[in-house]
């Protein structure tokens, strides 16, 4: 018997794995109007107001959100299910970027196996370290908000 759940999942990401190219041609070039007017500003300007060291980005597609929060001096862990979209975001800059599956940091893969190295790291010693802002802190950190309430959230 099929899991309809997992079944939807998989069709999800595969369609992800397919539209990798066109979507970060879309997001980079800013032809989605509504991201253009309205919503990457919105994003942007409220995690601003929270005024963050770091910021973990689950979800982060091509990695337009840690491009622009790098700007500001803010370092960026963003993390994607799709090899492809973490390639883009990779190439481009503004953070650290890491493939990890959400069952994976369910089972605890960037507690255990992603963040730790960087914690205590902040936006001082991430750029003296390579001369840009790329690491992040574990969300168990004082400066993280809790997982309930991540900072910097955003869906690809």
């Amino acid at each position: 018997m099929t899991d309809p759940d997992r079944d939807n999942d998989a069709s999800i990401i595969a369609s992800w794995h397919v539209n990798a190219a066109p979507w970060t041609g879309a997001v980079r070039a800013q032809r989605i109007e509504s991201r253009r007017l309205i919503t990457d500003r919105a994003i942007l300007e409220a995690i601003l107001d929270r005024a963050p060291g770091q910021v973990l980005d689950i979800g982060c597609g091509e990695g337009w959100l840690a491009r622009a929060l790098s700007r500001h001096g803010i370092a960026v862990l963003g993390v994607d299910a799709v090899p492809e979209l973490i390639e883009q975001a990779r190439a481009a800059g503004g953070g650290e970027f890491i493939v990890a599956s959400y069952e994976q940091i369910a089972r605890g893969a960037l507690r255990m196996q992603l963040l730790a190295p960087w914690q205590g790291l902040g936006r001082g010693a991430a750029a003296r370290r390579a001369g840009t802002v790329e690491r992040g802190r574990d969300a168990g950190h004082p400066d993280a908000a809790s997982a309930g309430r991540m900072r910097g959230s955003a869906l690809p």
